[in-house]
């Protein structure tokens, strides 16, 4: 009697297993027969059953079905099963976690359909400017890349997740990203770049100053890099160190009119005018085309007018002869600054920093019509 009790539990087991599986066997047909409704149910309690749950093939099924409500779109189905993308990444990865090394090779199209999916969901979250799921999407988009069987190095996603992360605030994540995308040579003045903004945001000097030698080593001709580090040479009130990394720069490479230009700059701040207008004059003479270096040095002069003006102010009345001749000394230095403001000017229209100097110019030497032109310019801008 006991031994054919015993019999009769293992065939009720036999039973009970057979049923559940008959349940994914069910799910199948059911998403052949476009049935999703019906095959979520019967996926849904096999992915439960203590009989099933552990079989690779639950999960497979269970990811096919909740890809396929997503991608159909249809409310419904979508309104019982909302995160339904998520569901099926998490399945597939329980599925290749239960079969590691024979997970069933009909899963590689399903994953590749999925992580299309999910760059689509992160590219619209990323231009709708949610930047906390478009990471979430570009995150696991690029888990699946790391799947054996898809094995894509994909640069320009890696990227768009750094920058999501960038924005998203999540600054680890987001140089992680950017280490990845220096590493594959894609963007790599962009990643350095971002990378420096953040340790500055972060106040992380250490990390700030290793990162920004880093990509001076393989950008030394980047405008925004050197006058980066010079800015952190001045902020940290070291001048003469400045002074001497422009200086070793332009020893190594004296046809640099950038290096010039963040000379030139250094010594503005200084005050050392006279050396500053000479090295805007060489980056231009160098790269006559250079806006900035034009504009800067057009200030020099433009500032210069404008002390000699107001000294001027202070000469008593009955000395008019005096305060012509300072008047036309003024007159002469506006005159100067001109032709670096108009270059600028001719290279960018639409600075209203330019605009408003020209206007001011153009008044005080009486340049009415060109006073006229600058200022409907302006109020265009306005």
């Amino acid at each position: 009697m006991k031994k054919y009790f015993f019999i009769t539990i293992v065939l009720l087991n036999s039973l009970i297993i057979s049923a559940q599986k008959g349940k994914i066997v069910s799910a199948i047909n059911y998403i052949q027969n476009d049935d999703l409704l019906k095959a979520k149910e019967m996926i849904d309690s096999a992915s439960v059953n203590e009989k099933t749950k552990e079989i690779s093939k639950t999960w497979f099924v269970k990811g096919r079905i909740y890809e396929s409500i997503y991608e159909s779109q249809k409310a419904e189905l979508l309104s019982i099963a909302n995160n339904s993308l998520d569901i099926a990444y998490k399945s597939f990865m329980k599925a290749i976690e239960i079969d590691k090394d024979n997970y069933n090779k009909e899963m590689t199209p399903y994953l590749i359909k999925l992580r299309i999916d999910f760059l689509n969901k992160g590219i619209t979250s990323y231009n709708a400017q949610k930047f906390d799921d478009a990471l979430a999407s570009f995150d696991i988009a690029i888990n699946i890349d790391k799947i054996p069987a898809i094995n894509i190095i994909d640069t320009s996603i890696i990227y768009t997740a750094g920058i999501s992360a960038h924005y998203a605030k999540k600054y680890n994540k987001a140089i992680e990203y950017y280490d990845q995308a220096i590493k594959y040579d894609f963007k790599k003045l962009n990643s350095y770049i971002f990378k420096i903004d953040i340790y500055k945001t972060l106040n992380d000097s250490v990390n700030f100053r290793k990162t920004l030698n880093e990509a001076i080593s393989y950008f030394p001709d980047n405008e925004s890099l050197v006058i980066e580090m010079v800015n952190n040479f001045l902020n940290s009130g070291n001048a003469e160190q400045a002074l001497n990394y422009i200086n070793k720069l332009i020893e190594k490479n004296s046809g640099n009119a950038t290096y010039y230009f963040a000379q030139g700059t250094l010594y503005d701040k200084i005050g050392k005018l006279d050396m500053a207008q000479a090295s805007y004059e060489k980056a231009i003479g160098i790269k006559p085309d250079y806006i900035d270096a034009n504009y800067n040095l057009g200030a020099i002069y433009y500032n210069k007018a404008a002390k000699v003006l107001d000294q001027a102010s202070n000469i008593p009345l009955k000395e008019q002869d005096k305060f012509n001749a300072e008047k036309e000394k003024a007159n002469n230095l506006f005159r100067t600054a001109l032709p670096y403001f108009e270059k600028a000017y001719s290279l960018n229209n639409k600075d209203v920093n330019t605009l408003q100097t020209l206007s001011v110019i153009y008044t005080k030497l009486q340049m009415t019509d060109k006073a006229k032109e600058i200022n409907d310019t302006l109020k265009g801008i306005k």
